[in-house]
C-alpha cells in the first residue's frame, strides 16, 4: 500500500508511518538502502537530506492454493472433479501436488499441473487427471460360433451386448461370468473392472429331429429292404 511522504526539518526525525500491507506477505521493518540490509529507527534516526525509506517483506507461510482431482469419465473425452484440497504454502515458493491413488485409474502426468509458484492472492490452481484404465471383455462361446473380444473398455463402464453365438442344436441362453454358469452377466448393469472372460450358456433343443429307419430281410440272400 502507498505511505506517504514527510516533510522534516533538518536533524530532525521521522514518525513512523502505519505499517504498509501487501498481498502474501508480512512487513518487516523499514531500511535505508535498497538491499534491506541497515534498518531504519525512528526513534534515533534523523534526516539531514532528503531520502528513500525501503519496505522490508517477509513472504507469508499461510498462503492458501488448491489442489483439485479429476476423473475420467467412464465416457467421451470430459473429467469429472472429485477432490479438492485446501492447502497453504510460503507466498512466491514452488509447490508440488501429491498425486492421490484411485482404484481403476492412473495419473495423466502430460494433463496435470503437477506443480506451481504460490500466488500471493492465494489464486495458484494445480489440476491432476486421472485416464481410467482400460480392459478386454473375451467371450467363450463354449461350443458356439466365435465372438470377437471387446477392446479398451474403460474402468466402471458397462459393454454393449454382442450379436448372439450360434451352435447348432442348442439354443442360445446368455453369458455368465463363470465357468460353472452361475451367475450371469447383466449388461445394463455389469460394469467392468478388469480383464474378464464371459462363457456362453447353451440350453439343448427339444425340436431336434433324428431318423428311425426300418428295414425288412429280403425274401433270399442276406440283403434287407
Amino acid at each position: 500500500s502507498v505511505i506517504d511522504t514527510q516533510t522534516v526539518e533538518y536533524g530532525g526525525s521521522a514518525t513512523a508511518p502505519d505499517e504498509p500491507t501487501k498481498t502474501g506477505y508480512d512487513f518487516a521493518g523499514w531500511f535505508k538502502d535498497e538491499n534491506l540490509t541497515e534498518a531504519w529507527d525512528f526513534a534515533t534516526g534523523q534526516v539531514f537530506a532528503d531520502i528513500t525509506l525501503y519496505a522490508k517483506w517477509d513472504p507469508r507461510t499461510d498462503t492458501p492454493y488448491t489442489v483439485k482431482h479429476y476423473q475420467q469419465d467412464v465416457a467421451g473425452d470430459g473429467y469429472t472433479l472429485v477432490d479438492t484440497e485446501e492447502l497453504t504454502g510460503t507466498t512466491d515458493a514452488t509447490v508440488a501436488a501429491t498425486p492421490r491413488i484411485y482404484t481403476g485409474f492412473t495419473l495423466n502426468e502430460s494433463k496435470s499441473t503437477l506443480s506451481g509458484t504460490v500466488k500471493p492472492d492465494g489464486s495458484l490452481v494445480l489440476e491432476l487427471y486421472y485416464d481410467r484404465l482400460t480392459f478386454i471383455v473375451s467371450f467363450e462361446s463354449n461350443g458356439g460360433s466365435e465372438v470377437d473380444p471387446i477392446e479398451n473398455v474403460r474402468y466402471g463402464a458397462t459393454i454393449t451386448e454382442p450379436e448372439p453365438p450360434t451352435r447348432t442344436g442348442y439354443i442360445f441362453a446368455g453369458w455368465f461370468k463363470d465357468e460353472e454358469l452361475n451367475n450371469e452377466w447383466n449388461f445394463a448393469t455389469d460394469t467392468v473392472m478388469g480383464t474378464i472372460t464371459l462363457y456362453a450358456k447353451w440350453d439343448p433343443r427339444n425340436d431336434t429331429p433324428y431318423t428311425v429307419k426300418h428295414y425288412q430281410q429280403d425274401v433270399a440272400g442276406d440283403g434287407y429292404t
